[in-house]
């Protein structure tokens, strides 16, 4: 499947989607554009050369975590600030045709990749929410970590990140 990812606009046909998520599909069909617009949120969408149909999406923003909900082993390689800058992994969702063939990882993977908003910003880690126990196995396996309190609330420091990368 040859693809390339890009920020969402106007040109990109989303009124098709659908994942099977009600709740990913509204957000896509009538918010999404409205965050980008009001720089709240960057969503990068998969692009096939045949159209603008939009395959997949993954949605993003800054935020923070508290340094005191870290694992201490994690914490104590941060500077002592009571606040973490994150980069949050709000959304990430693939039309319900393309399930399982691997999108959802060259989505991710693309949102970790993009270093120069990674270094420009400064962040310590990427999160995420899982929905559900599937959503963990998924993140699990690409190796975030969840936190004590909030096993759904998963994150990836960034020196992980740029490891992974680098090995790539």
């Amino acid at each position: 499947m040859e693809l390339t990812i890009e920020r969402l606009s106007h040109h990109h046909k989303r009124q098709v989607f659908h994942c099977g998520n009600d709740i990913l599909d509204d957000y896509l069909k009538r918010q999404a554009s409205q965050h980008v617009r009001k720089h709240t949120t960057a969503v990068f969408v998969p692009r096939r050369p045949e159209g603008l149909e939009v395959p997949g999406f993954c949605a993003s923003c800054s935020g923070s975590i508290l340094l005191a909900d870290l694992p201490a082993n994690v914490g104590r390689a941060l500077p002592r600030y009571a606040v973490v800058p994150t980069m949050l992994l709000g959304r990430l969702a693939m039309d319900r045709g393309l399930h399982g063939k691997g999108l959802d990882e060259i989505l991710l993977i693309n949102a970790m990749g993009r270093r120069p908003e990674i270094d420009q910003v400064g962040l310590a880690l990427l999160v995420v929410d899982a929905k559900d126990d599937s959503a963990v196995a998924f993140y699990r396996r690409h190796r975030f970590i969840s936190l004590p309190t909030m096993p759904r609330r998963m994150f990836l420091p960034r020196t992980t990140i740029v490891t992974d990368l680098a090995e790539n």
